[in-house]
């Protein structure tokens, strides 16, 4: 029965499409493109495909972020980094996440700023499950922070909240930013964000 009903609603809109008045090559184009649309969204539903904001994003400068993709490589690179005496922040994010590649240029020149102090890390949700896991990740982008002994700190920053995650670095860990790079990171006007920050101490 639920098969009759399908086949009807696809007769009626047929018949509704047929009778709408259009030059027969209009109505292929018509056809052709939203088949297009509904086949490259289902793709990228199913990461099979990028749009341009993903394709673009091999172009941004990564920094000195370190991308991991297991459990095994970040826990690798947090007895790296307490070796050296150095703190650490992971950013969980993924690539179809808006946010995320907003706050990737942000981050990359952060890990430039700090680079004397704490290592940075990039930590790709869906290729990397294992990791984001046993963070207990729950929204992205998630940042999470290592003190230079090893032993990671309650506090965390999710979204795209700059001027916390400054601070944590800077207060909380201790790192010291190098001057000649710290005017270069600048966030989007709001509440919290560098720029806010910068212009307090100006004042």
């Amino acid at each position: 029965m639920q098969k009759n009903l399908v086949e009807d609603a696809l007769r009626a809109v047929h018949a509704c499409w047929m009778s709408i008045p259009m030059p027969d090559a209009v109505r292929v184009v018509l056809v052709v493109l939203v088949v297009r649309t509904v086949v490259l969204a289902g793709l990228r539903r199913l990461g099979f495909a990028t749009n341009a904001n993903d394709t673009n994003e091999d172009a941004f400068d990564k920094g000195l972020v370190v991308e991991c993709d297991s459990l095994e490589q970040v826990e690798k690179e947090l007895k790296k980094a307490k070796r050296r005496n150095k703190a650490v922040t992971i950013d969980y994010g993924a690539k179809w996440c808006p946010p995320c590649r907003r706050m990737k240029p942000i981050y990359a020149k952060m890990s430039r700023e700090f680079r004397d102090a704490c290592a940075f890390l990039a930590v790709d949700v869906d290729k990397a499950r294992d990791a984001s896991t046993a963070a207990k990740i729950q929204c992205m982008p998630t940042f999470h922070f290592y003190a230079k002994d090893g032993e990671k700190i309650e506090e965390e920053v999710q979204g795209l909240d700059v001027g916390k995650l400054r601070r944590i670095l800077t207060k909380d860990l201790g790192c010291e930013a190098r001057a000649e790079e710290e005017e270069e990171i600048v966030a989007t006007p709001g509440p919290g964000t560098v720029k806010d920050l910068q212009e307090k101490k100006r004042e």
